[in-house]
């Protein structure tokens, strides 16, 4: 998040009423224009090679790279979400003037390096992997999502007396911003149980295993 040199009009002196004129008319068009995130994305691959799905399992859980928090994920995407803000002090109040938000997204996904052709590990890598970068997708999709509210909230905000009260009103909506991404991803990720429901999880694929005090199917 970055705080713009503000800009002082002064409709006071007379000389100035006419530039004043045209700066508002020029400050209020800003307003209006709709600017879209800047995204930059980026994918990193990890390589895995098995011929049974029993052993796919155990070198994606050996060689899965990212482990957020401990826990480990054969998919992960992060998303950071920075807001830049021009101020422009208008009279004797001060207003957002412009407002950009740049979205870097990192996702690191495995890739499929040898199995055997025909096997059930290429059958189930066909349709899960997929459904995989689906789910991924979605996390860099609620990113940009928010990063373009953000950019209308902040050229909504109202104006205040000083640009430091500005200036402090805008660091508090961008960080409500990253809070609300946050949950937004968290309930994405209980709804459909860290992409379950989407088929985005090896587990999906699968033999069930027996519960206890049943047999297995022969």
């Amino acid at each position: 998040m970055i705080y713009f040199t503000s800009k002082q009009c002064d409709p006071g002196h007379p000389r100035k009423r006419v530039a004043c004129a045209v700066a508002l008319l020029l400050f209020f068009s800003l307003r209006l224009a709709r600017a879209e995130p800047e995204v930059n994305s980026a994918t990193e691959y990890y390589d895995v090679s098995a011929d049974t799905l029993g052993t796919l399992l155990l070198v994606l859980q050996s060689e899965v790279p990212e482990r957020p928090g401990g826990k480990t994920f054969h998919g992960y995407t992060r998303a950071d979400v920075n807001w830049h803000w021009q101020l422009a002090q208008v009279g004797a109040r001060c207003r957002v003037q412009q407002a950009r938000a740049i979205v870097n997204i990192q996702t690191t996904l495995p890739r499929l390096y040898w199995t055997t052709p025909g096997s059930e590990v290429e059958r189930v890598w066909q349709q899960w992997m997929p459904a995989l970068a689906r789910h991924e997708q979605q996390h860099a999709n609620n990113a940009i999502h928010v990063a373009r509210r953000g950019e209308h909230r902040l050229l909504g905000l109202p104006p205040q007396a000083s640009c430091e009260a500005m200036n402090a009103q805008a660091q508090r909506m961008a960080s409500q911003l990253h809070d609300e991404l946050r949950k937004i991803d968290r309930d994405y990720d209980n709804d459909t149980r860290h992409g379950e429901t989407e088929g985005a999880t090896l587990q999906s694929y699968l033999p069930r295993r027996p519960r206890q005090g049943q047999r297995a199917v022969e």
